[in-house]
């Protein structure tokens, strides 16, 4: 029995399709990256993440001192999920000068948790520590008598992260970690030191999250250097931290986020001291603003280039409760007074402040949270006891001032430091909390 011309010539397009299509697929095996060929990987689920952003920048019609906007400022949210131990982290980073734990970051976790059903405990949330943004949400230089920073800048914060998380967990993703570290050498200087040479924490640590199209979700950033450079201008901006994430965004795609390190005694190069070389009106900081961020994304990326790729990664997740004595006369006034938003607990031995550091650990990646401005030679100390790739997210999960080793503690010597720091004490104690939550995602 003859078959019909038709159906044979049917056949034999269909075996060249099958050959084509059998041929389109070894080729990629050869020539795909990495990062795309993870998702042949079938050996776990791995981590998923999402992100999101919203420009956070207030309005200057009630604000004083300032004339305008420079650049936007803006809450940028990474979250991370990991299957095998049901836990969510979340990452914030805004885009000011600081934020309170009791104030801002738990009204926060009580929502989301309300909202979207998990654990609020590791909604961490940042502030990169922008000179320039405009608004006081914690209270230090009086926001907290400006209404519009209390009745609707600071509600509509809150309402706007609420959302970006949301946002995040919405567009969760099999994910591909990329991550790197390099050494920035000439960007930033010891203060406390200067003219001499003195400690600083000059590794920029990048991780890069990659969904398994090889599209960027995020790429998050650590450094430390003080966001001063648009400090003495009379226009809104996120200083070189804005430059650096925007860089990254258009070279990845995705989101990018700059969690400030160990700034706490490091100053960008330009800026000696706590002299600005700016006059107010003078354009050019913003210029110097934007080569520094761009210069610290080209660092990023070439840590990105010359790292390593990791396909699923587990994750721990591991958290301390830390009592801090407040001893600084003017930060009592301001704390039991209300001028700062921030609870605190009366002792038989004085005032405390109750606060928290955490850890996230995925393979060869440790982050720490840091709730203040810790200076570099705790870092420096730190990093000797973390993984490889060791980030301190400093101002998270709040900004409670100067972390001062007790050897460095100086007043009186024109540092600023030990006017803004709650305690000498401090220091020790919240070294040895972290070392604790690094020990604990050792053992995990």
């Amino acid at each position: 029995m003859k078959m019909n011309k038709n159906i044979v010539h049917s056949m034999r397009n269909q075996k060249l399709f099958l050959l084509m299509l059998l041929l389109s697929i070894i080729g990629a095996t050869i020539v795909l990256p990495n990062i795309v060929m993870a998702k042949t990987d079938s050996t776990g689920m791995g981590i998923c993440v999402g992100a999101a952003e919203t420009v956070i920048t207030p309005n200057i019609q009630y604000l004083n001192g300032y004339t305008g906007i420079h650049d936007d400022l803006y809450a940028s949210c990474v979250a991370i999920y990991d299957w095998r131990i049901n836990t969510t982290v979340v990452l914030v980073d805004l885009d000011l000068h600081g934020q309170e734990l009791t104030d801002i970051t738990i009204p926060i976790r009580n929502r989301v948790e309300a909202n979207y059903g998990i654990n609020g405990d590791y909604v961490l949330i940042g502030s990169t520590h922008t000179h320039a943004p405009g608004v006081d949400v914690i209270g230090v230089y009086s926001g907290s008598t400006n209404p519009y920073i209390v009745n609707v800048y600071k509600p509509q914060l809150i309402d706007k992260v609420v959302e970006i998380i949301g946002l995040a967990l919405n567009d969760m993703r099999r994910t591909v970690v990329q991550v790197g570290s390099i050494c920035v050498s000439g960007m930033t200087f010891n203060r406390r030191y200067y003219p001499e040479v003195g400690p600083t924490d000059d590794e920029l640590t990048a991780v890069r999250f990659i969904d398994l199209k090889g599209e960027t979700i995020a790429t998050l950033v650590n450094f430390a250097s003080h966001p001063v450079i648009t400090m003495t201008g009379t226009l809104i901006s996120a200083d070189f931290c804005g430059y650096l994430c925007k860089a990254l965004e258009d070279k990845f795609g995705g989101i990018g986020i700059y969690f400030n390190g160990a700034e706490g005694n490091i100053n960008p190069s330009m800026f000696i001291k706590y002299s600005s070389p700016f006059a107010p009106d003078d354009p050019a900081q913003y210029e110097a603003a934007e080569e520094y961020g761009e210069n610290l994304a080209e660092y990023a990326i070439q840590a990105l280039q010359n790292g390593k790729i990791f396909n699923n990664l587990p994750m721990e997740v591991a958290k301390t409760t830390v009592d801090l004595p407040l001893e600084n006369p003017s930060f009592i006034y301001a704390m039991t007074r209300g001028l700062i938003n921030r609870t605190v607990i009366l002792t038989d031995k004085g005032y405390i402040v109750r606060t928290e550091v955490s850890g996230v650990k995925m393979g060869p990646i440790e982050m720490l949270t840091v709730p203040g401005e810790l200076f570099s030679e705790i870092a420096l100390f730190l990093k000797e006891n973390m993984p490889k790739y060791g980030f301190l997210l400093g101002l998270t999960p709040e900004e409670l001032g100067y972390i001062i080793p007790p050897e460095q503690w100086a007043p009186g010597t024109g540092e600023v430091g030990e006017s803004m720091s709650m305690s000498v004490k401090i220091a020790p104690i919240l070294t040895e909390a972290l070392l604790q939550v690094i020990t604990e995602l050792e053992q995990n």
